[in-house]
Formats: structure tokens, C-alpha cells, sequence
């Protein structure tokens, strides 16, 4: 799926020239904060500047970890997801990294439309992180998962548009991803004035273009008001078809 902003029919007509509030890992805008005390600047900052309002957060420097620091890394110990030290085991982060998670999204909950996340990181990967045997049998992780902060956003706004720094390399797919997070202010804020039925059908044409399930599943949610599974529908469907 390819479109702009500008040939999108949105509800609110004025939500083709929203500025998007979009949190994103410090690192990526050139912020020394990573463990080794440099930065990753993304190589599409500079776009991302000009078309957004970006809130820089970096997890582990908020937890109250220096810079440089020891890295981290995620292992699993009975099912719990820990940060730990990579060199020194008896370095254990978990609960600063998680009471930051949850202060932060809190905080972003209300005001953000996407968040652009570090991948693999232990704090910020999206479904790209590395996950290590807690009794390091091996130096190769035993599975893939979110960061601490990736999975607390996760959880909380299931509905909000998110990236990797890896999924925007070039302008393009900044341009969806923008697309994506005008959506969802449009979905949130007409939602506040008229019912999701209105909005259901007015988003029609998109919603008939989605995958059956979840056509189906608004069909139902249209009728329940219950705006925040509406909204995490809409949005997952439709971050499919821009991914396509």
C-alpha cells in the first residue's frame, strides 16, 4: 500500500497537515547516551525532524545508568525477562529499566502517535532483541523479544504506530509511517465527537481493502465503543498493508 497524506481522505480534514508528537530512542537523533557513549544517528533524522515532534527518551540513561555504562543484556530466568550486566551478571537493572517503562509510558500515553524505537536493543528493540540463558550456557540468545521499554509501550498502546530505526532507512517509509500516525490522531480525535459507527463508515473503502479478520473484528468493535480496541485493529491492519 503506498499513499500520501495529502490523497488520504481523512475525517478531519485538517489532519492531513498534523504534525505527529512522536517519541523516539535518543540515540537516533545523534544523542551520545548509548552504553559506549557515542550515538546511531538514523539517516533519515533530518526528514523526521522537519515532519515531526519528536520527545527523545532514552530508558536506561532515565533509570539513572551513567554514560558511558556496563552494557546489558536480557536474559530469561524462569520465565522472567531480567537486565542484566553482559560482563558482570551481578549488575541488575530489571527494576529501574521497568519503573522508568512505566512512568514513561504514563507520561507519553496521552500526547505521542508513534514511537520509533533502537532495534535490538535490551531496553528499546521491537521483536528484535537478543534473549540469553540466564545461566549463560551459551553465548547465543535462545530467543528474540521486546526491550523492557519496547514491550511496557507495547502492552499499554497497542494501537500506536511503531518503527525500528531499520524500517526507516529511506524517505518513503518515513512517509507511511507519518501516514500511519495522522491516522490514528484522526481515529482519536474524531472519536471524541462522534461515534465509531460514523468513523466506520467513513473509513469504509480503507477497512473493505483489510484482511478478513479484522474487518470482521471492527465490524464488531464499531458497535461496543470500546474506542481503544477499535483503534488497535484499525491501526494493526492497516500498518500490514503499508508494510506490503
Amino acid at each position: 500500500m503506498s499513499i500520501s497524506s495529502r490523497d488520504f481522505n481523512f475525517f478531519l480534514p485538517s489532519s492531513a497537515d498534523y504534525r505527529p508528537t512522536v517519541a523516539i530512542s535518543s540515540c537516533l537523533v545523534g544523542q551520545p547516551v548509548r552504553y559506549d557513549g557515542t550515538g546511531k544517528l538514523l539517516t533519515t533524522a533530518s526528514y523526521l525532524v522537519d515532519q515531526l515532534t519528536l520527545i527523545e527518551v532514552c530508558p536506561e540513561v532515565g533509570a539513572g545508568m551513567s554514560v558511558p555504562r556496563p552494557p546489558i543484556q536480557l536474559v530469561d530466568s524462569r520465565g522472567r525477562i531480567e537486565a542484566i550486566g553482559r560482563v558482570d551478571p551481578s549488575l541488575k537493572v530489571t527494576a529501574a529499566l521497568k519503573q522508568f517503562s512505566v512512568n514513561s509510558a504514563d507520561y507519553l500515553a496521552t500526547i505521542i502517535d508513534g514511537y520509533i524505537f533502537k532495534s535490538r536493543s535490551p531496553s528499546c528493540g521491537v521483536n528484535s532483541t537478543p534473549i540469553y540463558a540466564s545461566d549463560r550456557s551459551s553465548d547465543k540468545p535462545i530467543k528474540i523479544g521486546s526491550g523492557l521499554q519496547a514491550y511496557r509501550i507495547q502492552k499499554q498502546m497497542p494501537w500506536l504506530p511503531l518503527r525500528e530505526e531499520t524500517d526507516l532507512e529511506k524517505s518513503h517509509h518515513c512517509g507511511q509511517f507519518i501516514l500511519q500516525c495522522r491516522v490514528l490522531h484522526d481515529l482519536r480525535t474524531a472519536s471524541e465527537a462522534v461515534s465509531l459507527q460514523i468513523l466506520h463508515q467513513h473509513y469504509r473503502p480503507l477497512i473493505d481493502s483489510m484482511d478478513t479478520d479484522s474487518r470482521h473484528a471492527l465490524e464488531r468493535w464499531q458497535h461496543s465503543e470500546v474506542k481503544e480496541k477499535y483503534w488497535t485493529v484499525f491501526m494493526t491492519a492497516m500498518g500490514r498493508q503499508l508494510d506490503s
